[in-house]
This record gives structure tokens, sequence and C-alpha cells, in this order.
């Protein structure tokens, strides 16, 4: 298979890219510098105790 594109991150952008590309049946393969995917996106946990955690979102949104 030959790669068509690349996508740097595998933040929301970065996967919905990807959504797009493969609703084009077009090749592509995501890049991600992270152990996990999400971005910014993410659910922080303060200790092992249970319900001490937080949900981390993006910070802002651009305007497009």
């Amino acid at each position: 298979m030959m790669i068509e594109v690349e996508t740097v991150g595998a933040g929301s952008a970065g996967l919905y890219a990807a959504l797009l590309l493969n609703e084009l049946r077009i090749n592509y393969e995501i890049i991600e510098s992270s152990h996990r995917i999400g971005g910014r996106i993410y659910t922080y946990l303060f200790d092992n105790r249970e319900y001490n955690y937080v949900e981390m979102s993006a910070m802002r949104f651009p305007l497009i």
C-alpha cells in the first residue's frame, strides 16, 4: 500500500482528517509523538482513589 498523505498528530484534528481521508479512499498514515491518541483531550487522574479525576479538553477552538 502506497501512503499518499501523512497526518501529523492524533489529536482531534488529525483523527478527523484521517476520517475524511478514509471516506475518500485515500491512503494515509498518522504520525503521533505521544504514547496515546487524543492530543489535549484526556482524563487526568489525581491518584488511585475512586472519582478523583477530571476530564481535560482543548484550550480553544479556532475560528474557521
